[in-house]
Formats: C-alpha cells, structure tokens, sequence
C-alpha cells in the first residue's frame, strides 16, 4: 500500500503574485491568502528526462511532484506548461514552482511560474543536480496540461586553441563559451576579419556570467568603424578558472575567424598552450 506522508501549505500567494504585478493574477490569490491548504503527496516523485512531455491534470489546490537531474555545464534549465486549449496560455490553472536539491514550497523556490502569468521559470547557469518541480493547482479550479522541463545550452562549447570561422549578418549574434582550468597563465579571445571587408562586429567576454553589451568583463570590436581588422581580450596574471562566455555582436555583415585560448605556465618560466 502507498504510504501517504500530509503536509500543510500556507498560500501567502498573494503578497508573492504583487512582486510581479500582476493584478488579475493576485485577485484570483487574494481569496486563499490566509488559508491553509492541505494536499497529499505520494511517496514517489515523478522523473522527467531531458524535454520529455506529459500530460497531467488536477483539482484546484492539488499537489503534485516531478523532479528531472540536470548534469553539469549547461547554461539553462526551465520548466513550463501547456493548456488543452479551453483556457488561455497564460491560466491553466496551476501553479509551477522548481528549486534544486529539495522539494519547493510556495515560499520556497529558484523560480516559479504563477498562473495567470506570461514570465518563464528558468534557472540560469545551473548546478549539477536534481531538480524539483510542484505542480500546485490554482485556488478556484482545476488544470488539465502538457508539462515539462528541459536543459540545454545557449553558449556553444570552445575547444582550446582552436579556430571558428564565422559568417553572419546582423541581427545573427554568434554566443560561445570556454572552459577554463585554475592556475593558467592566461586567457586569450581573438577575431580577425577574412581579407578586406566592410563588415563590423563587437566581441563581448564575461567570466562566469552571461555575456552582453551591458554585462562584460573585457569587449573590442572590429571592422568599418574600429579601423582594425582583428582585436583581443586577454586576461594575464593568473586569471580565474570558470567558464569564459562569448558574445559577438553583428553590426554589419562579416565574415570573420574567432579564437579562444588558454595556457599554462611552463616549469621554468615562459608559457605553454594547453594541449586539446
């Protein structure tokens, strides 16, 4: 027989729904604000694999646990939903709310999506490890939906010292990122243009964070109005290890080679590139 532990969920709902200013949503919450509500959870959480789709269904104010192991070195992981198409995209009726390591509660999360809601539950640069969804059916009605989750990489993986040549037009940014050991010498980014051309790009780096106009360690940009073919980020002095993200941003169409590299001390003095 499947034993059934109780748990009590305080739906402050309410005060979490204002955050994001959602009036229509924090209405419908407003009612459960001060109640306790009481769910039952089976002792066995349901897995997902990696963008795995189910459909699933509950009465308001259900329970229900997934949970989905995200390995190592991805940029993203999210959970979302579905309707059956009789409610709108944004009410289907339930709740989503995720966290690492430990089942989520209404206070208690990494992220969350509220229905009524249009914002994603994403979790940027995540660790390795499990991950826990509760599925909580909204106050007033019931949910019948496609659920999942998913990880996956926005940055494409560099291989040390090694060369990507690049075509793109604007509007068509190229995101990369480099694994970077501790205790390197130095960490090198380079883009040169092929032969003589108009075009122009800006090479954005960010250490273990994503890489943006607005958010960069070290940037340079090349081409028409840089009045250089070729540019580089370097970081010396030991730099830190972690992961080394990539934007290159498209002003005008280029055609271009870009490079990343690490290197290590040398016994002895001098420096050496980390062999692949």
């Amino acid at each position: 027989m499947q034993r059934l532990a109780k748990f009590a969920l305080l739906a402050s709902l309410s005060a979490c729904v204002t955050e994001m200013g959602d009036d229509s949503v924090a209405t419908d919450l407003e009612e459960t604000s001060e109640v306790s509500l009481e769910a039952t959870v089976p002792s066995t959480i349901t897995t997902l694999a990696n963008e795995q789709r189910i459909w699933i269904s509950g009465a308001a104010n259900s329970v229900r646990y997934f949970k989905i192991e995200v390995p190592a070195n991805f940029d993203r992981v999210y959970t979302n939903r579905t309707g059956d198409g009789i409610q709108t995209p944004t009410t289907q009726g339930a709740h989503l709310y995720m966290k690492r390591g430990a089942l989520p509660t209404t206070t208690s999360y990494d992220c969350r999506r509220l229905d009524g809601s249009n914002n994603a539950c994403n979790v940027d640069r995540p660790l390795a490890g499990t991950y826990y969804i509760m599925v909580l059916g909204a106050a007033t009605r019931g949910y019948n939906m496609e659920l999942w989750a998913r990880y996956f990489n926005m940055y494409s993986p560099m291989t040390n010292n090694y060369s990507y040549f690049e075509s793109r037009g604007i509007g068509n940014d190229a995101t990369y990122k480099l694994q970077v050991p501790s205790g390197m010498e130095s960490v090198t980014f380079r883009m040169s243009l092929n032969g003589e051309q108009t075009g122009e790009a800006e090479v954005y780096v960010k250490i273990n964070g994503f890489a943006s106009e607005t958010n960069y360690d070290c940037m340079f940009g090349i081409g028409y109005n840089y009045f250089q073919g070729a540019g580089e980020c370097r970081f010396a002095n030991n730099p830190i290890g972690g992961t080394y993200y990539v934007k290159v941003k498209t002003i005008r169409r280029y055609e271009a080679t870009l490079s990343g590299r690490y290197r290590f001390p040398l016994a002895g003095g001098g420096t050496g590139t980390v062999a692949n």
